[in-house]
């Protein structure tokens, strides 16, 4: 596979795209002088600050008051200096290597059915997404005809606040009572993860009738940041 291949298959399906990045990612091993750089840079970087507060004490005794911080800065910029000619060179080598690795990569048998996927999803408006989620998600897996299951489906999103939004909820929070930002935040996150469910099952799935089990999972990943996993069963009646 070339980079314009891999850079298609990621517009086109970037799950499938990232798969094949991180085989590769975790197959690389960094150079054993990039480790010892690594140590190197980040020692010089801390020792620069520590002989630094020490002269400067030094210097506060000895010079009635004078600081000089010059020392001090010079090792931790040659510290700073080691690590980024480090990450430049490294991230060369790992360019290299990314490079040699994806050409022996073959290009997925399904690419014919990820481009028409893809297709599908360009063609899908708004309106029929918000028509589904109101007629064709479903919480449960009984219904009165028969159906046949076709596969699992999923969809999340992450959404944060910006940070006078959190410092607002956080005297909230000291003086009680609803905290209407997040619960405005957690209401946008579940409907954006109900539409890439929605989204998904019509990249991934020719034709289908509706999703049922549906599941939601949320979790916490930084302050003011909330996740909202959607999962479910794509069913044809």
């Amino acid at each position: 596979m070339t980079n314009k291949e891999f850079k298609k298959l990621k517009e086109i399906n970037n799950e499938q795209a990232g798969i094949i990045e991180n085989r590769i990612s975790e197959a690389y091993k960094q150079s054993k002088k990039a480790n010892v750089a690594d140590g190197l840079s980040v020692g010089l970087f801390c020792l620069g600050f520590v002989i630094g507060i020490t002269l400067q004490n030094v210097f506060v005794l000895s010079n009635s008051g004078k600081r000089h911080y010059k020392f001090n800065w010079l090792i931790a910029l040659l510290g700073f200096n080691i690590f980024w000619f480090l990450y430049i060179g490294e991230q060369k080598r790992y360019d290299k290597y990314f490079d040699n690795s994806l050409s022996n990569v073959e290009i997925p048998l399904l690419m014919k059915e990820f481009e028409e996927g893809y297709s599908r999803v360009k063609k899908l408006t708004n309106a029929e997404i918000d028509f589904f989620r109101i007629n064709n998600l479903y919480t449960t897996d009984r219904f009165k005809k028969i159906f046949k299951p076709l596969g699992m489906v999923y969809g999340s999103s992450v959404k944060a606040k910006h940070a006078t939004a959190d410092i607002k909820s956080g005297i909230k929070n000291i003086k009680g009572g609803k905290l209407e930002i997040y619960t405005k935040l957690m209401s946008e996150t579940r409907n954006d993860a109900l539409d890439s469910l929605i989204i998904n099952a019509t990249r991934n799935y020719k034709d289908f009738d509706a999703i049922c089990n549906i599941r939601m999972a949320t979790t916490t990943i930084t302050g003011g940041a909330s996740e909202v996993l959607v999962y479910g069963t794509v069913i044809k009646f």
